[in-house]
């Protein structure tokens, strides 16, 4: 499961990303989007921070030469599995950021 948050503003900005990561606590959803399960409920901490993963992103100039970016990772206890949360310039399952689809698409 993937969650779309505004983590930049400029899809240049996405560079920046692998310096100044927001913290897990910054970015941990409020809520399982699969199954509901609260983040933090009467039995403790139900969504734990599970890591970071490196996504390739294509098409922006800032990230020609080394074109991955950081993406945080969480567990679900409740329904076990896990949530990334990307910046919402990027779509899920896509290698190009949103401004080069429009783009190619204009």
């Amino acid at each position: 499961m993937q969650i779309l948050r505004a983590l930049v503003r400029a899809v240049d900005e996405l560079v920046d990303l692998r310096s100044r990561l927001p913290s897990v606590e910054a970015l941990r959803p409020l809520s399982c989007p699969g199954c509901g399960h609260l983040a933090f409920g009467p039995a403790g901490l139900g969504i734990v921070g599970h890591g970071v993963y490196w996504r390739q992103v294509l098409g922006v100039a800032a990230l020609e030469d080394d074109n991955e970016i950081p993406v945080r990772r969480y567990l679900c206890w409740g329904c076990e599995r896990t949530i990334s949360v990307l910046p919402d310039l990027l779509y899920p399952g896509r290698w190009y950021a949103a401004g080069v689809i429009l783009e190619a698409l204009r």
